[in-house]
Order: structure tokens, then C-alpha cells, then sequence
């Protein structure tokens, strides 16, 4: 990819200044991780992603707390459009969709969730989006056995190298949601993207056991995430976003549907 949104160099020095984040330590993940990837098999993952996403349907399962309701409700709808639609897991929500037995085709993160569920779903053909950021070295290392590996591709939020590329976003959810507009997603549909002030269980599926409140960190990481989605319309004005999360807060210049007026619009583009 030659030219792609990204998180602005603002945008960052404004995240690191309400998170107190060092971007030296930013830099050093992101150069351990540039060092774990092959390059050639990276670019054919970002071949892979590319014939994914592009002109497609492309559903992206956040870890919000209305994750399961979420799953309740989508589960036959994938099911009878699955030749049509891609599914981004969000992190933890890896775990809610091996739950429900649905497919995964994508998954976009931090390493905060079920590294399990994510090795899982990786040795089943999933895309491995993978995050490096100051925090999670540790786990990086952690997944070391896959990274050298076929369909896995690094992020960074600020600094860049040949294998490690800034695509947009900061936090999974909206990082997920660049990734699918840089990549010419054809509609862009939101699931489980409550930001209230209650956290989903299935944000750190292997600490949490239920919902819990959200922390200040999170909160204002959640704030942040929310204006990152606001922009998309505005930057990928030919890409069709949607809204399908049924609770929690309106995001600003993105529709919200139902279940119903979704399978409708399923109906329409078969």
C-alpha cells in the first residue's frame, strides 16, 4: 500500500499527551516486532487482506458490553450471507465468536484478549492484524512462534518500517474500522460498540468474568476511539459505515441500523 489513512502525527501527540504515553517506548516495540516478521510473507497477507476486504461486506465485532446480544442476533444473518460478508474480530471478541461457532476471517489486535483464542483462530487461516505499541512487548514476544509466519501483519501507531505500517486508528475497535476503509471495504457494519462507561466482559476475556466499569485510562481511551470513528466518513466519504450496536452511544456522521433494516440492505447487495 502506497498511500493510506493514518493516525495523524496531532493525533497521536494529543493521545500520548492524555495518556502520558512515552512514544519511545512506541518505537522500541515496534522495531522488535519489524524484527520477528518476513517480509515476503507479509506481503502476501497484505494480499490476502486486500482480496478480503475489498468491494465486501465487511462486519467488525468490537468487545462492547451488547457483544452478545450482538452474536444472538447476527449468528443466522452471517450464516446465510456468509459468501458475501467478512468478519473482523476486535481483540477479546475472538473469544465471543469461537463461542457462537462463527467464522473469523480477520482479527485486529493488541494482544489484550485470548492470545489463545487468537493462535487458534490464526492456525484455522484467520489474518493476524497484530498492534505494537509501548505495552504489550511482552506480548509480542509471546506469539513469537507465529509472526515469522503466514497472514501476519504489524501496526504501529506512529512510527513506521518496510514490514510495520501505520493503517489508522488507535484503539482495536477504530484501528479495525481504518483497516477496513484503507482496504476499500465496500460497507463497513459495527457491531458491540457500546462506548459507555461499562466495559464488556470480552475486552480482557481471560482477566474479566462479566461486565465491569470502565477504569479513567478507558475511558478516555473509549472518548478517543469514538472521535477516530467520526472521521472515517469524512476521510473514505465512498464508503458506506453503519452503526448495528443496539445500546450505548451514538457515533457522530455514522448511521445507526437495526437488525432488520441491515438484512435488508443484505438482501439488496447479494
Amino acid at each position: 500500500m502506497d498511500e493510506y489513512e493514518k493516525l495523524t502525527i496531532d493525533e497521536y501527540n494529543e493521545i500520548c499527551s492524555l495518556l502520558n504515553i512515552d512514544p519511545q517506548t512506541d518505537i522500541s516495540s515496534v522495531k522488535l516486532f519489524d524484527g520477528k516478521l518476513n517480509e515476503q510473507k507479509m506481503l502476501a497477507a497484505y494480499k490476502n487482506l486486500y482480496e478480503k476486504i475489498s468491494n465486501r461486506i465487511v462486519f467488525i465485532f468490537g468487545a462492547g458490553p451488547s457483544l452478545n446480544s450482538s452474536l444472538d442476533r447476527i449468528q443466522s444473518i452471517i450464516e446465510k450471507h456468509r459468501k458475501n460478508v467478512t468478519t473482523i474480530a476486535v481483540d477479546g471478541a475472538t473469544k465471543a465468536l469461537q463461542e457462537y461457532d462463527l467464522p473469523i476471517d480477520v482479527i485486529v489486535t493488541d494482544l489484550d484478549g485470548s492470545i489463545t483464542s487468537i493462535l487458534e483462530e490464526y492456525n484455522k487461516g484467520a489474518i493476524v492484524v497484530v498492534h505494537a505499541h509501548g505495552d504489550n512487548t511482552d506480548k509480542i514476544n509471546q506469539i513469537s512462534s507465529i509472526l515469522n509466519g503466514s497472514n501476519v501483519i504489524g501496526t504501529s501507531q506512529s512510527f513506521e518500517t518496510a514490514k510495520v505500517k501505520n493503517l489508522g486508528g488507535f484503539s482495536d475497535g477504530d484501528r479495525a474500522a481504518y483497516l477496513s476503509a484503507n482496504f476499500n471495504g465496500k460497507i463497513i457494519v459495527l457491531f458491540a460498540f457500546d462506548f459507555g462507561k461499562i466495559v464488556g466482559r470480552y475486552s480482557k476475556p481471560e482477566i474479566f468474568t462479566e461486565d465491569t466499569n470502565a477504569s479513567k485510562e478507558k475511558l478516555i481511551k473509549l472518548k478517543f476511539a469514538k472521535k477516530m470513528l467520526a472521521k472515517i466518513p469524512l476521510k473514505f466519504p465512498e464508503i458506506n459505515i453503519l452503526n448495528c450496536t443496539p445500546q450505548g452511544e451514538e457515533i457522530a456522521n455514522i448511521r445507526q441500523i437495526s437488525i432488520q433494516q441491515l438484512e435488508e440492505l443484505l438482501d439488496e447487495n447479494q
